[in-house]
């Protein structure tokens, strides 16, 4: 079927910008990948964390899919809902960007502890010989790896060349990898990168993709360079995102929420994108959906969910913010404008 060419609807957002899109990058020199992670690393005004990402890549995802069931792809959106799709676009790219260029980094600087060069054959025989001018040629210093990858130009080299290689190195059992470095699990990092080059992830998948991936020690957010070190609430983020919460996760002002977070949010709101993006987490909600942690604890008592309903009641009768807790003051203005104790 053939999609509009209109900024303004679903058909255009979904299937024609980069984000979204599956691309065939396997021709990508090296050289011109490392140059824009220079340029990328140069003109960053912080180092954000991997939460922070994650946080923000979510948010909008959530508000994408809202908007995704209130228009026909071929239906033009409102200014609202337009500016909403717009910015989550606009920072998609910059969270894929920084993501793609620390997953490849890693995996480079990582390839430095082969065991066995025996492995080499097999990668000359996949036809991605030329990988092995990086393969076991960076030293033990983040800052090295880096610097490989962004002045070293690697000439005739590509990015999918480079994944590829690199690939075959960790998954092949004559590497001889130990327990803690190398071996299946950073096979399984640096597919991610070989599944981008070859259209089988977008960009967009890519970034959900990577906030899950983990190395032999855990999420592979510990290396420093473009991220700053990941904590504990990684993972309870990626729970509660597997539960559908991120957006109330923001509401309620959690940990890594930014306030820029949360004006976006507002204006989610009054997008009218529905329920899930205002309220407190459902952690039942989260614990149903088969998550990493447990948060059984965190479920509400039959108590506060009755104070909630009958706030929710309330709210639907008079203006301004109503507080229906117990042992709380409780101060209601009606629609005449009375107070009502």
């Amino acid at each position: 079927m053939k999609f509009s060419h209109d900024p303004k609807t679903l058909a255009y957002q979904l299937q024609a910008r980069p984000l979204t899109r599956q691309l065939d990058l396997k021709a990508l020199p090296l050289s011109h990948f490392g140059g824009r992670a220079k340029d990328f690393l140069e003109n960053q005004s912080s180092m954000p964390s991997p939460m922070h990402e994650a946080l923000w890549f979510y948010l909008g995802a959530h508000a994408m899919g809202a908007i995704r069931k209130m228009y026909r792809l071929n239906e033009p959106m409102s200014d609202q809902h337009l500016s909403l799709v717009e910015r989550h676009m606009k920072r998609g790219n910059e969270i894929f960007l920084r993501a793609v260029y620390y997953t490849v980094v890693i995996c480079v600087r990582e390839t430095r502890d082969l065991p066995n060069q025996a492995v080499k054959a097999k990668i000359d025989a996949a036809g991605v010989g030329k990988s092995w001018s990086l393969i076991k040629k960076v030293e033990d210093d983040p800052t090295t790896a880096m610097q490989h990858i962004m002045t070293k130009m690697h000439e005739g080299l590509t990015l999918y060349e480079l994944s590829k290689g690199m690939s075959i190195c960790f998954h092949d059992p004559s590497a001889n990898w130990g327990g803690s470095y190398g071996g299946p699990k950073w096979g399984i990092i640096a597919d991610a990168c070989v599944d981008l080059c070859t259209g089988k992830l977008s960009p967009e998948v890519f970034c959900d993709v990577a906030f899950a991936l983990a190395h032999n020690g855990g999420p592979i957010f510990n290396k420093g360079m473009f991220y700053k070190m990941y904590d504990g609430n990684l993972m309870k983020i990626l729970d509660v995102q597997r539960g559908g919460q991120i957006p109330r996760w923001v509401a309620e002002e959690m940990p890594h929420t930014s306030p820029a977070m949360k004006t976006e949010l507002k204006l989610m709101q009054k997008a009218g994108l529905g329920d899930d993006f205002d309220g407190d987490v459902d952690w039942e909600a989260v614990q149903n959906a088969g998550p990493v942690g447990n948060y059984k604890a965190l479920f509400k008592t039959k108590e506060q969910k009755l104070a909630e309903a009958a706030e929710k009641k309330l709210k639907s009768h008079v203006k301004g913010t109503v507080e229906y807790w117990p042992n709380k003051k409780l101060t209601i203005i009606d629609r005449e404008g009375l107070k009502v104790a």
